[in-house]
């Protein structure tokens, strides 16, 4: 049969028909490969599996935007079938600051960016003033809830208590001393303690915060208290011990026991079993008081000697020198100890995560129970203090002029505040406000930041 005048020779249609054939077993495969995940990279020049960005943040309706593009899905979002490589993410809500980082999605794996909370864009709120100048010192609780605040007056100190909910004050201890007292916080609790001087001796006071008229004292002999103690880093039973001539006291309460005596002023902690450790009289090593055992010989520098213990477990020792921290990986005997040698001078036991972090003014570590150290931030501005600021490991950097959150599992900084001077800080995790003592303008006094 044949049409006349028309192009669809057989030929034609012959040709139609391969080219529909091979076309098929093509393009098939590629749709099959496709929907099976497969993508080419053509950077890479080769077809690989395809992976998945799962994302979970608060508040719930962020928005996000990946690699430019609106994401219009609610968290927690799972974004599957996404090529291998680098993608920016942004999350932004107004009255919060942005989240922004470079994620990458490797083929047959799911990258998590989770426990994700942005940050308020807030300024603070001065709740108390100090307009006499009276004030030397304000030592905000670690949750932000109280201040134990230090006045002076010629010789004559004043340590007055102020309940940051509801703005009252209690006056605590007032003193006629030739020094200012000196205040502390447990770690894990609104325990502190109050340790003046006068001239019938030396006094020690136990503060139970939402008790604060209920104070214990403790009262010892001119001379006898030094200062030394240790707060337990059990979150439930907040309770100090205290170094009183050659006797370490535990109090807790009304109770005053001793647990231990030391042949004379030299470092010392106990650890969460009771087990009380000390040094040598060169401070060239660390052992167990009753019985000299487990020896701890770290590595030391030419003229440094072992200043403080901060933290023994099984895995490590933490120690201070004059100019550094120790970090002794035990594995008795002794001759399989190593130490590594940090240019830090500050530490502080991160009650939400169990780790230590250590700090100079410009460097940030972590020291983790199993031993492991790691390098979490380096800055330009000195550091002050670090705070936990939630559950999930993120922290405050508390500088002489801003208030910077750290999120160590990702490197992502947040700038809170930076307008002002700052002497100290708490943080109230559950209700995310910071209350800090400093000045903004010519204004001192304590104020408020929710973040």
């Amino acid at each position: 049969m044949s049409y006349l005048n028309s192009w669809l020779t057989r030929p034609v249609r012959l040709g139609i028909m391969i080219i529909l054939i091979m076309s098929f077993f093509v393009i098939a495969p590629l749709i099959i490969l496709y929907t099976a995940g497969y993508r080419y990279d053509f950077s890479k020049q080769k077809i690989e599996q395809t992976g998945v960005l799962s994302i979970d943040a608060k508040p719930r309706d962020v928005t996000v935007y990946l690699n430019g593009v609106h994401i219009k899905k609610t968290m927690p979002i799972r974004l599957p079938n996404r090529a291998p490589g680098t993608y920016t993410l942004l999350m932004k809500k107004n009255g919060y600051q942005n989240w922004t980082k470079d994620v990458t999605i490797k083929s047959q794996k799911t990258t998590y960016i989770k426990k994700i909370t942005l940050f308020k864009s807030s300024l603070p709120i001065l709740i108390q003033k100090f307009p006499n100048k009276d004030i030397i010192n304000a030592i905000v609780s670690p949750d932000g809830t109280y201040v134990l605040m230090t006045h002076a007056q010629q010789q004559i100190f004043s340590v007055t208590l102020l309940d940051t909910r509801t703005n009252t004050k209690t006056t605590i201890e007032r003193e006629n001393s030739t020094k200012p007292p000196r205040v502390s916080w447990s770690p894990s609790g609104d325990i502190a303690i109050i340790e003046t001087t006068n001239a019938t001796g030396d006094h020690v006071i136990l503060i139970h915060a939402n008790t604060p008229n209920n104070t214990i004292p403790y009262n010892y002999d001119a001379g006898q208290l030094k200062p030394a103690f240790e707060w337990t880093q059990d979150n439930t039973l907040p309770h100090l011990y205290v170094q009183i001539g050659k006797t370490i006291h535990e109090l807790y309460e009304s109770t005053d026991t001793v647990v231990a005596t030391i042949p004379k002023n030299i470092p010392w902690y106990v650890d969460p079993d009771n087990v009380v450790w000390t040094t040598s009289n060169d401070g060239q090593t660390v052992f167990r008081l009753n019985d000299h055992t487990d020896v701890i010989t770290p590595s030391l520098s030419d003229g440094e000697s072992i200043t403080n213990i901060i933290s023994i477990n099984k895995q490590r020792a933490i120690l201070r020198t004059q100019n550094h921290t120790l970090v002794v990986h035990m594995n008795i005997p002794p001759k399989q100890q190593t130490t590594q040698t940090l240019n830090t001078q500050n530490e502080i036991h991160n009650t939400t995560s169990g780790e230590w972090e250590t700090w100079s003014g410009l460097e940030l570590w972590s020291l983790y129970s199993n031993g492991g150290i790691a390098l979490l931030n380096r800055t330009n501005q000195h550091i002050r203090d670090v705070l936990p600021l939630d559950m999930y490991g993120v922290l405050l950097l508390v500088q002489n002029h801003a208030l910077v959150a750290f999120n160590p599992g990702y490197y992502v900084t947040h700038i809170l505040f930076n307008n002002g001077t700052i002497q100290s800080a708490g943080v109230d995790m559950k209700q995310r406000i910071i209350i800090f003592w400093g000045s903004i303008g010519n204004q001192e006094g304590l104020y408020q930041l929710t973040y």
